[in-house]
């Protein structure tokens, strides 16, 4: 197997720590989604395979929070009972008496928890706004769990939305959000926003990119690809300032809403491509710190070259794939960085990933 890009040339002498693991590798995950078929006239949730080919029913998921397998059945029964379909079964062209019906179409159901306060929220996914009998479809789901949160009708018609989740989400049965505490510090969660699914671990690699930091109050931060704001609240507590860029403008909502719950005064956050903001935000006035938190496809080259370009003295890298890690790492050192320290956290166990902690210096400042 040909070494990845970046791993075929040393970036110096680097302190590789030991894995950070989980004493307990099983139920961490705190959201699942699930495609849902007929079989047999009842409806089934289950998995595809990694290549998308392959379906396999599951009623079970030993990753998973026993709180979302509850949900996920509850909700799948009272699809059944209020006369919903799987997605499957009407594709294809529809007649006007179809429509008519307002039955509509299930693709997906999906739940999640927040740990740290134990609220759940239950969501189908459907390919219409007015479902046959929908207040009947959440108090069926009350009933059969009680303590739910909230459930929720996520609408996905197709053009324009992703692969699983519409862009429409419309509360049945309580808040359109749920609330988690992680790391003493409050997140709320949309049905479709991006929040680490294994919270513990996320709450250590948090502390660890805070570490790689080296803060004391006084740096200006910026953290980059920051999603709903995770990071940057965590890092907000030991900077002077802290600036997230995320290309996702209901992520960046989502930031400030989270800054505003928290009280935190001193992050901000900007809507739009890192690769576009970057390089100007390092070159007005250049940060002590960037972090790095990119999707699993890594960094445009522009946001390497800038930080190259500004000698931005620490860059702190979360990765959630060791080859676009390392040939990012490959840039940066051939631009004058030193990476001096990866830690490896084993973020979602019993499966081949893993995510890292990476600090690089200047070699020309430090």
């Amino acid at each position: 197997m040909p070494a990845s890009p970046g791993l075929d040339r040393p970036v110096g002498p680097v302190i590789i720590h030991p894995t950070v693991g989980m004493e307990s590798p099983w139920r961490y995950r705190n959201n699942i989604h699930m495609a849902v078929k007929d079989r047999g006239g009842r409806l089934v949730a289950g998995y595809y395979s990694s290549g998308g080919r392959r379906w396999v029913a599951a009623e079970d998921c030993p990753i998973a929070d026993e709180r979302l397998v509850a949900l996920i059945q509850a909700g799948l029964r009272a699809a059944e009972k209020c006369g919903w379909q799987a997605a499957e079964e009407t594709a294809g062209s529809r007649s006007q008496a179809e429509l008519a019906t307002g039955r509509g179409r299930l693709y997906h159901v999906a739940a999640r928890v927040a740990p740290g306060t134990g609220q759940t929220m239950l969501i189908a996914v459907v390919d219409r706004e007015r479902m046959n009998r929908m207040g009947e479809f959440a108090a069926r789901v009350r009933d059969a769990v009680p303590e739910v949160t909230s459930v929720i009708l996520n609408v996905r018609r197709g053009r324009g939305d992703g692969p699983v989740y519409g862009r429409r989400s419309i509360a049945l049965y309580g808040p359109s959000r749920i609330v988690d505490r992680m790391g003493g510090l409050w997140f709320e969660i949309s049905p479709t926003s991006f929040y680490q699914v294994n919270s513990l671990q996320a709450e250590r690699m948090y502390e660890l990119a805070m570490e790689a930091a080296g803060l004391d109050g006084s740096q200006r931060v910026v953290d980059a690809y920051c999603g709903v704001g995770t990071l940057s609240l965590f890092l907000s507590r030991g900077a002077a300032q802290v600036t997230g860029i995320e290309v996702a403008t209901e992520a960046v909502a989502d930031a400030r809403r989270n800054a505003r719950m928290n009280r935190i005064e001193n992050a901000r956050f900007q809507v739009g491509a890192v690769e576009e903001l970057l390089p100007s935000l390092v070159a007005d006035r250049r940060p002590d710190v960037v972090t790095l938190d990119p999707p699993r496809r890594g960094c445009g080259r522009a946001a390497l070259e800038a930080l190259v370009h500004a000698k931005v003295p620490r860059v702190v890298y979360v990765s959630c794939d060791p080859a676009t890690l390392a040939r990012d790492l490959r840039v940066l050192a051939d631009g004058g960085y030193q990476v001096r320290e990866v830690w490896p956290v084993d973020m979602f166990p019993q499966t081949g990933h893993v995510e890292s902690v990476a600090l690089l210096v200047r070699g020309d400042v430090f």
